[in-house]
């Protein structure tokens, strides 16, 4: 930006060195500049991404992979931080003496489990179990591709047990490094 003086733009306009928004063209290019900021300025939301389902979704014993809820966001800087929130209302039904095992689990989706959030094991006589999964993470995924987050069920049974979930949600909040 060039200096300017004449007589509407002395030096008096910023002998104070404090220069506002409106003493800047209204376009102000960085590019090819690093930028520091001052400290305490990361931890900012940078973007909010949700997805949920309400509808109820009912597995058989033979569901050993299934996905209860995918959510995808693209972080701005390798930097960031994503903290997920995820949440499942489950249900599961054994028949007379089944014995079961089932687990809920938060993942990057084709790298790694994040959060084992629910697991139960051997019901014998159940007509019903319930529960509630709420699994928070604070993750730093290093990249700036697009990350796929899911909540994922696990189960086996020697019998007919059916797991159903209900209200299954995931949100990310991008955070600034």
């Amino acid at each position: 930006m060039a200096l300017e003086l004449n007589g509407t733009t002395g030096v008096s306009l910023v002998q104070d060195g404090v220069v506002t928004a409106d003493d800047l063209s209204s376009t102000l290019d960085l590019s090819g500049k690093t930028v520091t900021l001052p400290a305490g300025t990361g931890g900012k939301v940078l973007q909010v991404v949700s997805s949920q389902s309400a509808s109820d979704l009912s597995l058989s014993s033979s569901y050993e992979n299934a996905t209860l809820v995918t959510a995808t966001i693209t972080p701005s800087s390798t930097s960031s931080k994503l903290y997920i929130v995820a949440n499942a209302l489950g249900r599961e039904n054994a028949q007379g003496s089944d014995t079961s095992y089932s687990e809920v689990r938060l993942r990057h989706v084709g790298q790694t489990t994040l959060f084992t959030a629910h697991s139960a094991v051997g019901y014998l006589n159940a007509v019903a179990s319930r529960w509630n999964v709420i699994a928070t993470y604070l993750y730093s995924p290093a990249t700036t591709s697009a990350v796929e987050i899911d909540l994922w069920h696990n189960g086996t049974s020697s019998g007919s047990t059916t797991y159903t979930y209900q209200n299954r949600t995931i949100t990310i909040m991008e955070i600034a490094g």
